[in-house]
């Protein structure tokens, strides 16, 4: 075996994972063990998980165009608490907005089993992107609670000409090939953000916490109460720094 491997080599499932070890417990390995150690799984591992570079190299590309879509977020946030002048209004109705889009978002994740089954029970089955809705109520909730409309005004139009075109033809791309026909008459009968009259489907099924934990909502909840927390101590900053 050759070492160190050459960058994103197509390593043989096993021997090469089994050779990275006898190296590294034998010889020059024992000098050097956390080098090694990490050189074996960064190079020998991901690439037994996909066979083919390229595809290798495509989950990385997709990883760090998710890395890059989050920057505008991370600016947006900065901005809205540096310049956030909260008041009596704002703080009453941006918290409302904040409470009732969190609510919604806890209701569909106990309802959101990812591609495991095509979720149309809870807000499922009267609106299509029910977290996303519950997104749009926090964001314009923080903005009316920092009393900073431009951020909201920036947000709406990211929103509209990009998040929500981008969405539609990932997730529906991938919808379908998952659920196939179900999906399209699913897709076709229920709106994407204004919920429907009535529900989509007569099947019922309970809200459950395990869902909810799994679908890792309890980190956005605290999320959110740090961030009201952050944006009511705003004005109080300057005297105590």
């Amino acid at each position: 075996m050759v070492w160190p491997p050459k960058p994103f080599q197509v390593a043989r499932p096993g021997r090469d994972v089994y050779e990275s070890f006898v190296y590294y417990k034998t010889g020059i390995g024992k000098r050097f063990r956390p080098m090694v150690f990490s050189a074996s799984f960064l190079y020998n591992v991901p690439s037994c998980k996909k066979w083919k570079g390229q595809d290798f190299m495509a989950e990385k590309r997709k990883s760090w165009s998710k890395k890059i879509r989050r920057i505008p977020l991370f600016f947006g946030v900065v901005i809205l608490v540096l310049f956030a002048k909260p008041n009596l209004p704002g703080i009453i109705i941006g918290g409302l907005m904040i409470f009732l889009g969190e609510a919604w978002r806890i209701w569909g994740t106990g309802h959101l089993e990812k591609n495991e089954t095509l979720t149309v029970t809870g807000p499922y089955a009267y609106v299509k992107n029910p977290l996303y809705v519950g997104s749009i109520l926090i964001t314009v909730g923080f903005c009316i609670l920092a009393n900073n409309l431009y951020v909201l005004a920036i947000a709406t139009l990211m929103f509209c000409f990009h998040y929500i075109p981008y969405k539609k033809k990932i997730e529906g791309d991938r919808l379908k090939k998952i659920f196939g026909r179900p999906y399209e008459d699913y897709d076709e009968h229920v709106p994407d953000y204004l919920p429907r009259w009535t529900p989509y489907s007569s099947h019922k099924a309970p809200w459950k916490f395990k869902t909810f934990l799994e679908n890792s909502e309890a980190g956005i909840v605290i999320l959110n109460l740090l961030g009201i927390l952050v944006i009511l101590s705003r004005p109080y900053w300057n005297s105590l720094f």
